[in-house]
């Protein structure tokens, strides 16, 4: 699909919902501990994540979790939820980098997972990605209703990262990935997906653009067609500025 859209039907109306479906969906097919790396090093405050994830056990898009106790009505749908064997990630969305983000949202999303899963006794950290200018780490304190009816206060982590961060992070490893002269089939693995990552990216108008002289003169190769692109660029600009003389 990614490819259809990149390739022969323009995405009109790119949405929070398909951005986050065919990114994180995409990262989702990597390994679990690189899936992990990624996020992780994409978010600011990095150093009080977990090193360790353990395998992904679980993981589902927009569940639709129980609303008690939440100013929801009806239902609480986090966009993301991933269960690790070390912890449990609640991963909180916004198609936009500026604004979006707001702490009920998280506090509904933080009480209902303990609505559903109420002796769950595992670490849970909640990931906003995008939607937010204050970038730094926020620890929620929630009072916790547990199975025998008794309260427990528990304080959950809001982790903050942004779509720019993780693409950055995406474009680092596969440079690293294709430095390596001699691939193996799971390095030529992750380096299609993490193409497809970009791809997902791109269709929704988001890229990462290098400076020319920070890319590796060594293992650089310029082909042809970009060659004749920047010709062509040059002799439209110096047309113009000479009609404007």
């Amino acid at each position: 699909m990614i490819h259809y859209l990149s390739k022969k039907q323009r995405l009109d109306n790119p949405k929070e919902d398909t951005q986050t479906s065919s990114i994180i969906g995409d990262l989702l097919h990597l390994p679990s501990d690189l899936f992990w790396v990624l996020l992780r090093n994409s978010c600011t405050d990095k150093v009080f994540l977990p090193v360790v994830c353990g395998e992904i056990l679980d993981f589902e898009f927009w569940p639709h979790w129980d609303a008690t106790g939440t100013v929801n009505t009806t239902i609480v749908e986090p966009d993301v939820f991933i269960s690790f064997e070390e912890f449990d990630l609640i991963i909180e969305a916004k198609k936009y980098d500026e604004s979006g983000q707001y702490e009920n949202q998280w506090r509904n999303e933080i009480g209902s997972y303990y609505n559903n899963f109420p002796s769950q006794d595992k670490k849970l950290i909640v990931v906003a990605i995008g939607g937010s200018k204050d970038m730094q780490k926020k620890d929620l304190t929630i009072n916790r209703l547990l199975s025998d009816n008794k309260s427990k206060i528990c304080s959950v982590p809001i982790f903050k990262c942004n779509w720019l961060s993780i693409l950055i992070e995406v474009t680092r490893v596969l440079d690293e990935i294709q430095t390596i002269k001699y691939k193996d089939s799971i390095r030529s693995s992750h380096k299609r997906i993490l193409q497809d990552v970009i791809r997902s990216f791109n269709i929704h108008s988001l890229y990462f653009l290098k400076w020319l002289d920070s890319l590796n003169r060594d293992n650089l190769n310029i082909g042809d067609s970009s060659i004749d692109v920047f010709k062509l660029q040059y002799r439209l600009n110096h047309t113009k500025n000479e009609s404007n003389q």
